[in-house]
């Protein structure tokens, strides 16, 4: 997840950080016990950076994983609130941040449960490590991931290869 990052991501870029912290109610507990505070405390002076956007986001789902791991059909609402905020690359403690979000479900710590996408205007790619099984890299053009799939093609996932393979085709 590293190595993607930083092909896409450097130093000086200036980097839009949107991160969705959730909230369950309904008496839905969250499975895993992140650090309070910790992604905050890896963004130097994050109390100070400008919040761009900030709101509460309601979602509701029919289905649940009850403290006993089996699937059950239920209705429970959580929530989220969406910020976004704006700093330097050099002030973010990245590689602690995406270690904290691949410890969450691995029960170490410091874990993150909110989740972190990292928006790169300069070359309009946005980057989601989800868990500790792998990330996401978005862009506006297939231009901007042509790199990655050449670079980092033994990684893809076998069950989208397909895809990638046709989408990327030099026909």
């Amino acid at each position: 997840a590293i190595k993607i990052f930083e092909e896409y991501f450097k130093p000086d870029d200036n980097v839009d950080i949107l991160i969705k912290s959730f909230e369950y109610v309904d008496g839905v507990t969250e499975m895993y016990s992140p650090t309070k505070g910790y992604l905050e405390s890896e963004i130097q002076d994050f109390d100070e950076l400008n919040v761009k956007e900030e709101f509460e986001v309601v979602e509701e789902f029919d289905d649940a994983i009850h403290e006993d791991g089996v699937t059950r059909m239920t209705d429970f609402t959580t929530k989220h609130i969406q910020r976004t905020v704006y700093a330097k690359l050099e002030r973010i403690e990245y590689k602690q941040i995406l270690e904290a979000l691949i410890n969450l479900e691995m029960g170490f710590d410091s874990s993150i449960s909110e989740r972190v996408y990292f928006i790169n205007r300069r070359n309009n790619v946005a980057f989601h490590l989800y868990d500790d099984r792998g990330c996401l890299l978005y862009s506006d053009k297939k231009d901007g991931l042509e790199q990655a799939y050449q670079k980092f093609n033994d990684w893809l996932v076998d069950y989208h290869r397909s895809t990638f393979d046709e989408m990327f085709s030099l026909e």
